[in-house]
């Protein structure tokens, strides 16, 4: 996050998300990259915001990469994915990335909690990702074979994007009410979360 350009170039910049160059202007460090600075950096751990993209694939053989949307069109993701690669192409043994990512197609709710994040990005790129309900909602739904489509609808718009891993689905059984990532299951029957994460990875691996 941070290092994809407005077209899909590599920025030799990690952007904002670690406290990089953003516009010309220096960000202020936010999460990760504050954590392990100044006084709470005891042995000097080089903040990963600290080099490019290119170094960290060229030179410290980064492979794996989760690739967090922001508010681009899948083009430009797929753009940015195929310049990682042509780096990746550029090493010694060219050995490619594995880009990965949360499932894109669900609907998330802001930090504020009152606007979805994913409707807010397809009124601003109507060519996103097709919309479905959370694990929750889908597994409201009551039937397998929706949610062994949905996976293979979204499997194809993150093929489509240079996406090769889904970080999901979330196997938990809801068992506890005050954990936060309820809507992230398939719900408290644990046969139920079995059928569903069984027909959401058919789906998702064809």
């Amino acid at each position: 996050q941070g290092a994809m350009g407005p077209n899909g170039e590599v920025l030799d910049t990690m952007g904002s998300f670690g406290g990089g160059r953003a516009g010309g202007a220096v960000a202020e460090p936010t999460g990760i990259a504050r954590a392990i600075r100044g006084r709470t950096n005891p042995y000097n751990v080089e903040p990963v915001d600290s080099v490019s993209a290119s170094e960290l694939i060229l030179k410290r053989n980064i492979r794996w990469a989760v690739i967090r949307p922001g508010n681009e069109v899948p083009e430009v993701t797929a753009k940015f994915v195929n310049n990682l690669q042509q780096i990746a192409e550029g090493s010694r043994l060219g050995i490619p990335m594995v880009p990965s990512d949360n499932p894109r197609s669900g609907i998330r709710r802001s930090a504020m909690g009152v606007e979805m994040a994913a409707e807010a990005s397809q009124r601003s790129s109507p060519r996103g990702p097709s919309r479905w309900p959370s694990q929750l909602g889908l597994a409201a739904i009551g039937d397998v074979e929706a949610v062994r489509e949905h996976a293979r609808m979204a499997a194809q718009e993150m093929r489509a994007m240079g996406l090769r891993v889904v970080l999901g689905p979330q196997a938990d059984v809801a068992t506890e009410p005050r954990w936060n990532r309820i809507s992230g299951t398939f719900g408290e029957d644990a046969e139920w979360v079995a059928k569903l994460t069984a027909a959401y990875i058919e789906g998702f691996q064809g």
